[in-house]
């Protein structure tokens, strides 16, 4: 006897533990259980060939995913319409600042990964991943892969109220060595009304086993902001890596070669690259370190396409490392020379624990507002004086 699609996935859900099932995933649709663990499979026909027209190409490279399409990277009418982040632990209510009926061609939402690595049994501390869209199913170094349109775009005219869409983040995400059992994370999304969708987030994991003292990551995935957007013909993009500034700029208006107002030719977004030997170390300003001995954070700080809004903040945040003892750091002086200074045990480190500097971004050109600080030792001796991030660097690049 032939069993279609639909009755051997009731048939195999029956034998499972329901409570155990985070979705099910048939096809191209989500489904996700109740708060009893049961799964309404009454909505979906034995023979749905998905027929309807919510699942047209986009046009861009990366395959679509049910409502879930990649428009390409030739955009206008891109346009901030809410910004976030939405929570992971309960649903969010997002208002719109302009109605879905006047959004354009649709709403892209842009989302990020929060991790909570659990070793034998004990979630350490979460750590935010970047998620990318990628047809080359291979791991990037902290970043979560997807094998489905990142950001999330969905066409207007399948935004009707009262509809839920499920997009689940499938992909090969961190790949993680440990991973025996899986389950991507799902977003759902749910048309209020004309202006407002409600955002609710279905953790996933990435485990070596369910049981006790087990291995691995629990995945949520989070909406950081909502923006309009509509199609128009390719617009040539810049070349990956192209240099869009060179310099050294600490504060003020970066103004970046070649880029369009609406940022639409530079591939996925720009990087931008901070001098690593801009941290002084004596009150002479002879002296200097790597920052990245003193702090953690992103270098390069990778915006997406989808964060390049005019008039959008953007942080970088930067966190000191933990030193309570001895230190002793390489430094290089102005004059080339170079020198390793001990600080002594036992100087504890008088630092921030996190420090935020802020982006701009404006048309074409981004305003950097930096962040200046004084680290000092536990005796009172100045350690790092007036220092303040420098970029040297802006490119285009492409995942």
């Amino acid at each position: 006897m032939m069993v279609n699609d639909l009755t051997k996935l009731a048939k195999d859900f029956s034998i499972l533990n329901h409570k155990s099932i985070k979705s099910v995933k048939t096809k191209d649709k989500i489904l996700l259980p109740d708060d009893n663990g049961q799964v309404d499979l009454s909505n979906l026909a034995p023979t749905d060939n998905h027929d309807d027209d919510s699942n047209i190409s986009g046009g861009g490279t990366i395959p679509d995913s049910g409502m879930n399409t990649d428009p390409g990277k030739s955009l206008s009418g891109v346009e901030q319409l809410w910004i976030g982040p939405a929570s992971i632990a309960s649903p969010t209510d997002v208002t719109l600042s302009k109605a879905i009926s006047d959004v354009g061609d649709g709403i892209q939402l842009a989302v990020q990964i929060i991790k909570t690595p659990i070793t034998n049994g004990q979630l350490e501390a979460t750590v935010t991943l970047p998620a990318v869209a990628s047809v080359d199913a291979k791991p990037q170094d902290g970043k979560y892969v997807c094998s489905v349109p990142i950001p999330i775009s969905i066409l207007a005219k399948n935004l009707a109220v009262g509809k839920t869409i499920n997009v689940a983040l499938d992909g090969i995400g961190e790949a993680l060595s440990t991973t025996k059992v899986s389950q991507s994370p799902v977003i759902s999304i749910y048309v209020k009304d004309n202006k407002t969708l409600t955002i609710t987030n279905h953790q996933g994991y990435a485990l070596d086993k369910t049981t006790s003292g087990n291995m691995g990551a629990f995945y949520d995935g989070q909406i950081t902001s909502v923006n309009s957007y509509t199609k128009v013909q390719p617009v040539p993009q810049l070349p990956n890596g192209t240099i869009l500034f060179s310099g050294a700029a600490k504060s003020g208006e970066i103004k970046l070669a070649g880029v369009n107002d609406s940022f639409n030719n530079v591939g996925d977004g720009i990087a931008i690259y901070f001098n690593s030997k801009t941290l002084y170390v004596d009150n002479n300003h002879k002296y200097h370190t790597l920052i990245e001995d003193i702090f953690t954070f992103s270098n390069p700080l990778l915006i997406a396409k989808a964060d390049l809004l005019a008039d959008k903040q953007l942080e970088l945040k930067m966190k000191a490392h933990e030193i309570s003892t001895g230190l002793a750091c390489h430094v290089w002086s102005d004059d080339s020379s170079n020198k390793t200074i001990d600080f002594g045990v036992g100087n504890t480190i008088i630092a921030p624990i996190q420090k935020e500097a802020n982006i701009k971004i404006t048309n074409s050109s981004f305003i950097f507002s930096n962040v200046n600080l004084m680290t000092s030792l536990a005796n009172g001796t100045d350690l790092f004086t007036d220092f303040a991030l420098e970029i040297d660097k802006v490119t285009t690049y492409t995942n």
